[in-house]
């Protein structure tokens, strides 16, 4: 890619470890390509970016191809809204809990 994007931390825990996975799928002389993100630390993926069908036994998926759909899934997987925490309930959640 030339302009190689980087997967961001994990936005369900935080983890830095994520993984980018490609695999193909064939079925009865056609197949296509998945590009998936998915984080090791707590299983958390991203959706499937999937290239079209193709014969495989004829055509193979360029290079540009693959960068594309690699491209694809890691926006997907950057474009998730970040967790929000709410320190503001806190002391309430805490207050409430002592008054049980």
């Amino acid at each position: 890619m030339t302009n190689e994007l980087i997967p961001l931390p994990c936005p369900f825990c935080g983890g830095n470890r994520i993984k980018v996975g490609q695999h193909s799928v064939r079925n009865e002389g056609s197949g296509k390509v998945i590009v998936n993100i998915r984080c090791l630390t707590c299983g958390a993926e991203g959706p499937d970016c999937k290239s079209r069908e193709y014969d495989y036994r004829n055509c193979v998926l360029s290079p540009e191809g693959a960068d594309a759909l690699t491209a694809a899934a890691i926006e997907l997987w950057n474009s998730r809204a970040p967790i929000e925490t709410k320190t503001n309930d806190l002391p309430l959640f805490l207050a409430a809990k002592e008054n049980e």
